[in-house]
């Protein structure tokens, strides 16, 4: 099953309660329909906090996650961040690690 939301946001599952390098985030739809475009994002981290964020990438193939502040389930501020990621084929989907923070 292909999760989708509205304006056709994407869901992301990620290990952990933020992002951070290395961090993993796993998606049900495959790497290039991931990469196709820029389009919107719902990541759903590891303690249930949701956050809508954005796919961003250039001509030369480059993909980044633009995630807003957010606060985590256990009240931790996170600032807003950009982060340059790799994208994988993975058996059900799509594995997102996270590889350099931006800006």
């Amino acid at each position: 099953m292909t999760e989708h939301l509205s304006v056709d946001r994407i869901v992301l599952r990620a290990t952990n309660t933020h992002l951070y390098r290395g961090a993993r985030l796993a998606g049900s739809v495959d790497r290039d329909e991931l990469a196709a475009r820029p389009r919107a994002l719902r990541i759903v981290f590891s303690d249930a906090t949701e956050v809508d964020a954005e796919l961003l990438h250039n001509d030369s193939g480059d993909l980044a996650i633009d995630v807003p502040a957010h606060r985590t389930a256990a009240g931790t501020e996170i600032g807003a961040q950009c982060w340059r990621i790799d994208a994988a084929a993975a058996p059900d989907g799509c594995e997102v690690r996270a590889t350099r923070k931006l800006g």
